[in-house]
């Protein structure tokens, strides 16, 4: 399969896709002189591999395998989340590794979310998988929204932290389970089920966070607060010792709580902070502002 030609009239705009000229190209009748046997790049449970008699079943074969994902799709995507990178409200100081995060971000349009998919993702999945890299797992994409459209920042091959506290709250089941159906090649057998409403997360640092952190301070968590019900503390930078919950990082908590509206579930993460002390405890106020 000439992939090189291939790729070039895809930047070249002679076609839409390269799943598209695959399927141009596989199904020229001067290419199906000898027995043909068209298989699955991926795993299919076993059930990827056909064998068409003639034309017209190859025809039809290959259609139902790309163009209308006879085995599934091969990516299940999670709501947009938006990071808080820099230390103090108002977006202003050193970047940090994540001070917050909201989702799903109610200014990203779905007309957005199919450009990103289309323009990003695919493209992104298709060029693994012609460089023989096919890729299973978790794949964060990094999106700043530019005036020139969608544009990546970064890709990373695990969830990301603070954003993995978030979704954790909008994924319905067993996330492992779905894990392993990656694994398997059973992703279309399984559905990617979300919470309805929004989930935030508020990031509690220690003084001196990004630099060097102080360490060794005792830690205080109101486990009566009626508030807890409602949320979900990460812990990062703790540890136990002499007796004590310490603390023993730059970002010590991560808070989250789920609401059916925004408002509410940063109203009930940030009740949650409100429950944990600790000698120069630093946390951004403004977590989800620009979306309220």
């Amino acid at each position: 399969m000439p992939y090189l030609d291939l790729m070039r009239d895809r930047l070249r705009g002679k076609i839409k896709s390269l799943r598209e000229g695959v399927h141009e190209q596989i199904l020229d009748p001067n290419d199906l002189n000898e027995d043909i046997v068209i298989k699955v790049d991926g795993l299919a449970a076993g059930k990827g591999v056909v064998l068409p008699e003639n034309r017209q079943e190859a025809q039809r074969d290959l259609r139902e395998m790309m163009l209308e994902n006879k085995f599934g799709p091969g990516q299940s995507s999670l709501p947009p989340g938006q990071d808080h990178k820099r230390i103090f409200d108002g977006n202003r100081g050193p970047n940090t590794g994540g001070m917050g995060v909201y989702a799903p971000v109610p200014f990203v349009s779905q007309a957005q979310m199919q450009e990103i998919d289309k323009t990003i993702v695919k493209p992104t999945l298709e060029g693994m998988k012609t460089e023989g890299r096919t890729f299973v797992g978790m794949l964060f994409t990094g999106i700043m929204l530019t005036k020139a459209g969608p544009k990546v920042l970064e890709y990373n091959v695990r969830f990301g932290d603070p954003e993995t506290q978030t979704m954790m709250l909008l994924i319905e089941g067993d996330l492992a389970r779905l894990l392993l159906a990656c694994v398997k090649g059973r992703l279309a057998d399984e559905r990617l089920e979300l919470s309805p409403g929004y989930a935030c997360n508020v990031v509690l640092t220690v003084t001196g966070y990004p630099g060097p952190p102080r360490a060794g301070d005792i830690i205080t968590i109101n486990a009566e607060s009626d508030t807890q019900r409602h949320t979900h503390v990460f812990h990062a930078g703790t540890v136990l010792a002499d007796g004590a919950l310490r603390t023993c990082g730059g970002r010590v908590f991560s808070v989250a709580a789920r609401g059916m509206t925004l408002e509410e579930a940063v109203q009930r993460a940030y009740r949650g902070v409100e429950a944990i002390s600790f000698n120069g405890m630093f946390y951004r106020r403004d977590i989800a502002s620009q979306a309220l």
